[in-house]
């Protein structure tokens, strides 16, 4: 039998900052073209630092209503719930990414209600990341093996 694996997230500035990069260097770029070729691209360079601000609360503060802040292994399937308190059902996109310390999780709910949210798994240590390292590798497992091979493979 599967057992529920709780898995809190924790605010955390590192992966705030992770997760702000692209915008951070869409902003320098817009900034840089502001510089060159007049205000006019002001605008652009306002609205790119808005996106930087919004994924550092979204994915590192975990302040804004929509911020994944526990994410709990079923036997069914995984449920994130938000800030706000709301449970959602959620699968997994193949588009997201494992790697050693990192996850970058696509998750899209399964019902149509909620749109689609992306959501960074840090395990590097405990003042930086936002994940201990192993409910980070039980998740790794759950995610490569699912549900069942993830049961098959804490028998073992």
């Amino acid at each position: 039998m599967f057992s529920r694996t709780d898995i809190p997230v924790t605010p955390s500035h590192w992966v705030g900052a992770l997760s702000a990069l692209p915008w951070l260097g869409l902003a320098l770029f817009n900034l840089v073209l502001t510089f060159s070729f007049g205000g006019s691209f002001l605008l652009l360079f306002a609205l790119s630092l808005a996106g930087v601000f919004y994924q550092w609360n979204l994915n590192g503060r975990l302040c804004l209503a929509r911020s994944i802040t526990r994410l709990v292994l079923t036997e069914s399937g995984m449920i994130v719930e938000q800030a706000n308190g709301k449970q959602v059902p959620v699968a997994v996109d193949p588009e997201s990414r494992l790697y050693h310390r990192l996850i970058i999780l696509k998750l899209r709910p399964t019902n149509s209600t909620n749109r689609r949210s992306t959501v960074l798994l840090w395990a590097i240590n405990q003042r930086m990341g936002n994940i201990p390292g192993d409910l980070h590798r039980q998740l790794r497992v759950w995610l490569n093996l699912g549900p069942a091979g993830a049961e098959q493979h804490q028998t073992e």
